[in-house]
């Protein structure tokens, strides 16, 4: 384990050249700078930048994010994910879904545009993970909580309390192969928003433009920036990002900026040319290594990464302090200036029981580093302190004294107030020297102690975490919603999950946006009890336009993800078109201009129109006999699409044909079928097929098998959010609190039953269509139907 015992002494970086892929002089500008100079300089470079929606997060994910197997990278978990599936609803283990993490948590930031959406600082994380992490900075805690392994997923990362030297709160400490991700994440976020970084209010936060963060984690983001150096998985992703963005990370482009303008370089003045000077950068100078405990007289042993640049000469090595030694008194330069440096055992062995420390000095020309070193010999069989510490586990150590004895085996126990625990000891694997402790009860004081034939350990001490609060908001239907001026949009319903949380769970939305539990009282903020879980979301306003909301939960100092909802208040529009505008030069199947028609401009494909075709009113438009027969709309309708509804007819004695509708919401880059109708009468026939899409849209209507046919009066309903999708996505029955009774709204169909917590049925029957009350005294009601079932709390 690593620790920062000191000051580090300040490296520089190398910039190197297969890092940057960035367009020819987009750095040109901040040549010659260093310090807050440098960052302004920066910071004029990459500000301004295309602004990607918090959904479209999930599109940039399946390039910029992507391994090479072809599934999600994750950073919070070793799962790897399906590309597109698996996102967040609900979790209750990790590996159970995948939702996206804010490096710098929405709130510091106050939720605010584009920073909420900027995919340089979200990536794709694991929700369980996503949600142990909250909104805790990032940090080191050495003795942290890490949350279970699930289904072989394994979470990376810990809570606790920071162990670094300038902070005491609570952080969340990544793995360490990603740390310097987060921390070039960091100085990125300071350089985009430097000009409003100032006003944002976090625990890192320093209320400036520079530094910009706590002196503390300005020196900790430095130490991982040089330990865990820029990755090809940065790389690519900073390339995928840009596609998107037009922007960059310059400290994966240019590493070394990070020194220029925080670190050990920040009096001289940076060049993208830069020659870089010869030094050893891993390990780093002034860092301590702990050995951890040994057996006396039994080598332990622990290896370092050595890592340089532009070296000359060999590098040296001194070991100094009793016990220690090194496995090469020399590294080749070319080995440590190769891409992934080389490799350097630190072995330890002590003849006598005790406290021990020494150095190892690294030397090559004038480049030096120092590092400390630490270890502990034990007499007899030494038992290590307990890692990965979960609510219901541990892993135990300890040291094998028998490593010429590879079959040889200890006995582990466990002790609860003094006593063996059931199913304990248990026979491990000497050469294992760990074995992880499961079915273990929360926030429990637990003793463990290891033995061989002859020997018994020291005794362990560990206590098992607390449960992490967890909250969510669970909503998987449309969250776009629409209605007309002064008329509230029809009420969605979102619920709510939360686990180990003791106070109300406060809700809260931006107006014209109101929330509700019982469909009568509106407001942007409300609380739920820990017995309730769900509520309704609609839009109100009597003001046309298009308003966005985010949805929160928040109970003390744990929080959900946010939900985002659009909205769009307009009146009605009427979009028929009939095709009875001029139709000279359509008379062709593959016309040369686009026609003008009442509701919209079409551009024609193997179809065209002809005076003598029958037609509803005066015109029709007459298909080809192709599957690339369609027409298009080449302009977007504003209010979105419910509804299609048209009339077509066979033409002549032509034989059946079929006919699908298409929508577009990217101005026709992409397409998408609604539905497809069979066309077999000469008659005119009028058809419906359901769109429900809202925002910006165009139609196309094609066809797909068969001969000639006549389409004719086009018409779309605007979008509005359906009653109807709502009332079935809960078995076509609701049922909540209002003005103390319990109220049922049913279909008139479905039979429901009304039970208390200890199983008294209270009601038993087929509510009538519409709304039914049940008087009942004040408490927590199950309402249950075949296949669904509600709490509902009568207050």
């Amino acid at each position: 384990m690593i620790k920062n015992i000191s000051k580090v002494i300040l490296l520089s970086l190398v910039a190197i050249t297969c890092h940057a892929q960035a367009p020819d002089g987009y750095y040109s500008a901040c040549e010659g700078k260093s310090g807050a100079s440098l960052l302004t300089a920066l910071y004029n470079t990459i500000s301004s930048h295309t602004t990607v929606s918090y959904d479209d997060l999930w599109d940039v994910y399946k390039t910029s994010d992507v391994r090479a197997n072809g599934k999600v990278w994750d950073m919070y978990s070793t799962k790897e994910w399906t590309v597109g599936a698996e996102h967040c609803g609900s979790y209750s283990v990790v590996g159970d879904c995948i939702n996206r993490e804010h490096s710098i948590p929405q709130s510091w930031f106050s939720k605010a545009s584009p920073m909420k959406s900027d995919a340089f600082h979200v990536y794709p994380t694991d929700g369980k993970v996503n949600g142990q992490r909250s909104n805790y900075p990032h940090g080191e805690c050495e003795n942290g909580t890490t949350l279970a392994s699930s289904n072989g997923v394994t979470p990376l990362g810990r809570l606790g309390t920071c162990t670094y030297p300038g902070y005491t709160g609570k952080v969340f400490e990544p793995a360490d192969e990603y740390k310097g991700d987060f921390a070039r994440t960091y100085f990125y976020m300071a350089t985009c928003y430097n000009d409003r970084i100032s006003s944002w209010s976090g625990a890192i936060i320093a209320g400036n433009s520079y530094p910009c963060y706590s002196d503390w984690a300005i020196e900790m983001f430095l130490k991982w920036h040089r330990q865990d150096p820029v990755s090809q998985k940065e790389i690519d992703r900073n390339n995928a990002v840009y596609a998107f963005q037009k922007n960059r990370n310059p400290y994966i482009d240019h590493p070394e900026l990070a020194e220029y303008v925080w670190g050990n370089k920040t009096s001289s003045a940076w060049s993208a040319e830069v020659v870089a000077d010869p030094e050893i950068s891993l390990p780093i100078d002034g860092t301590t290594y702990d050995l951890g405990i040994a057996a006396v007289g039994i080598t332990r042993s622990k290896t370092i990464t050595v890592k340089g640049v532009s070296l000359s000469n060999d590098v040296t090595v001194a070991v100094s302090g009793t016990g220690f030694s090194a496995s090469l008194a020399s590294l080749a330069a070319s080995d440590v200036t190769s891409d992934s440096g080389t490799s350097l055992t630190i072995n330890f062995n002590a003849n006598e029981a005790g406290s021990f420390s020494g150095s190892c000095a690294l030397s090559s020309g004038d480049c030096s580093t120092t590092i400390n070193l630490l270890a502990q010999a034990m007499d007899g069989l030494p038992a290590g302190e307990a890692t990965d510490i979960t609510t219901s586990s541990f892993v135990a150590h300890w040291v094998n004294i028998d490593p010429d004895n590879s079959s040889a085996y200890y006995s582990l126990n466990l002790y609860l107030n003094g006593q063996s625990v059931s199913g304990y000891p248990v026979s491990v694997l000497a050469s294992n020297e760990k074995h992880t402790v499961t079915g273990l009860d929360e926030e429990t004081t637990y003793t463990y102690t290891i033995s061989s034939s002859t020997l018994t350990s020291n005794s362990v001490t560990v206590t098992t975490a607390a449960p992490i609060p967890d909250i969510q908001l669970i909503y998987d239907g449309e969250t776009a919603l629409a209605t007309t001026p002064g008329n509230p949009s029809d009420a969605v319903e979102i619920e709510l999950f939360t686990e180990f949380i003791d106070d109300d769970v406060t809700i809260s939305v931006t107006a014209p946006f109101e929330i509700s539990t019982d469909k009568s009282n509106w407001a942007q903020s409300i609380n739920l009890s820990t017995l309730e879980d769900r509520f309704y979301l609609r839009i109100n306003s009597d003001a046309s336009g298009t308003f966005t909301t985010q949805v929160d939960a928040v109970s003390g100092d744990c929080s959900a993800e946010s939900l985002e909802f659009t909205a769009t208040v307009a009146s009605s529009t009427v979009f028929l078109e009939d095709f009875e505008q001029d139709a000279e030069g359509m008379d062709s199947y593959n016309p040369t201009s686009l026609y003008n028609g009442t509701a919209s401009i079409w551009q024609f494909s193997d179809a065209g129109m002809w005076s003598s075709d029958t037609s509803l009113d005066k015109q029709s438009v007459r298909f080809g006999k192709t599957s690339s027969s369609c027409i298009t709309m080449t302009e977007n309708k504003s209010l979105g699409a419910g509804n299609v509804s048209f009339y077509i007819a066979r033409w002549s004695n032509d034989s059946d044909a079929t006919m699908c509708v298409e929508y577009s919401t990217d101005n026709g880059s992409n397409w998408t079928t609604a539905g497809s109708v069979s066309i077999t009468s000469a008659s005119y026939t009028q058809f419906t097929v359901a769109v429900n899409v809202a925002g910006d849209i165009r139609l196309r209507f094609r066809q797909t098998a068969g001969k000639r046919f006549n389409i004719d009066n086009i018409a779309v309903s605007d979008y509005t959010t359906s009653a109807v999708e709502e009332i079935s996505s809960a078995d076509s029955w609701d049922a909540f609190c209002n003005g103390s009774q319990l109220v049922i709204e049913a279909d008139g169909t479905t039979r429901l039953n009304v039970y208390s917590v200890d199983g008294t049925m209270f009601y038993n029957g087929t509510p009538a269509c519409g709304t039914t009350r049940l008087s009942l005294t004040p408490g927590l009601y199950i309402v249950a139907s075949d296949n669904h079932s509600r709490r509902v709390l009568v207050k």
